[in-house]
């Protein structure tokens, strides 16, 4: 039963269009040095809200994730009777460029570049290419001052599967 209703996930997030964009979970990597390659073995929630993803900033680390083929949850929780996460969600199998972290405006981020494989299978190249960090800071500067300033009253464990590692 439980397969059947993972197929059954996997299938209506295959219909739904790829998201290109910019979103986030709670938990970063500290140990990494160098930028390097992971592949997400299961479903990657990352969230449009910082203050969601990161449980109102719990701890001072955001994970950003640069991405173009994400399916955005958002428009179909929409209408739910319990709380719009505003979702992002990355199939199995992803990749990502996860690179070193660095200090912004008091927190801890890294990025996480989702990447895709090349025509002919051989390498990897990024799913979306930025030409500088505008994109980036455009969306998580105001969402770090709204989160700063505003504590949203989240239900209990709700931030539960931004705040896990990759895994």
């Amino acid at each position: 039963m439980i397969e059947d209703d993972v197929k059954n996930l996997l299938t209506l997030l295959n219909t739904l269009p790829p998201a290109p964009s910019v979103t986030f979970r709670g938990h970063i990597d500290t140990s990494v040095t160098k930028p390097r390659t992971i592949v997400s073995p299961a479903l990657t929630a990352t969230s449009h809200n910082i203050a969601i993803a990161t449980n109102n900033l719990s701890r001072p680390q955001v994970a950003v994730f640069v991405g173009a083929n994400g399916r955005d949850l958002s428009p179909i929780m929409a209408g739910a009777p319990a709380y719009n996460l505003q979702e992002v969600t990355f199939l199995p199998g992803t990749y990502f460029l996860q690179h070193t972290c660095q200090e912004f405006s008091g927190v801890t981020i890294q990025v996480f570049e989702e990447m895709q494989l090349t025509a002919d299978g051989d390498a990897l190249k990024p799913a979306r290419t930025l030409d500088s960090w505008d994109p980036i800071l455009i969306v998580l500067e105001p969402q770090l001052r709204a989160a700063r300033a505003h504590r949203l009253a989240l239900p209990e464990g709700a931030s539960d599967r931004f705040l896990d590692p990759i895994q």
